[in-house]
């Protein structure tokens, strides 16, 4: 997604195994790969979200969010390829600047770091994370109106179509 701020991820390779683990080998390799930053091999990914593309939109994806404590003095170097450059900002100042256009995000990353703000430190997101039991269900957005105006719904809104 080019010109936008998102976390790092891609595609689930073969090498990464199969259901949750293996989505989650794939996350700790892409953060790897793009940002440099190589995760304990024990230390844990919990799964935070989990969105899949609305059908209006040719190509669509079932993206997987996770969340993990960063390793002690992390510091992410851009692979220049896929992550041209990076920055640690606390979400409630990356939705503070999205909000003010200083900081493009897509939705669904805006979505997560929101649901990142009440949490006062990485430990406490974890733990929600942990006993979240929407973090493996599937939100669907879905696009309402017409061509020149439109706007999205999330399923738990009043007006999401049915």
């Amino acid at each position: 997604m080019p010109n936008v701020w998102v976390f790092p991820g891609g595609s689930l390779d073969d090498g990464d195994g199969d259901g949750l683990a293996g989505l989650a080998a794939c996350a700790r390799r892409e953060m790897s790969e793009e940002a440099g930053i190589d995760l304990d091999p024990v230390a844990e990914l919990v799964p935070l979200a989990r969105w899949v593309t609305p059908e209006v939109v040719k190509t669509r994806f079932d993206t997987w969010f996770f969340i993990a404590a960063a390793p002690p003095a992390a510091e992410a170097k851009p692979d220049g390829f896929e992550m041209t450059a990076a920055r640690w900002v606390a979400p409630s100042l990356a939705v503070e600047q999205a909000d003010s256009e200083e900081f493009a995000v897509v939705f669904p990353t805006l979505k997560q770091l929101e649901a990142l703000m009440p949490h006062p430190h990485t430990e406490a997101a974890l733990a929600a994370a942990r006993i979240d039991p929407n973090a493996t269900r599937p939100v669907l957005p879905k696009v309402i109106g017409d061509h020149q105006h439109h706007r999205i719904v999330l399923p738990h809104e009043d007006d999401y179509p049915t």
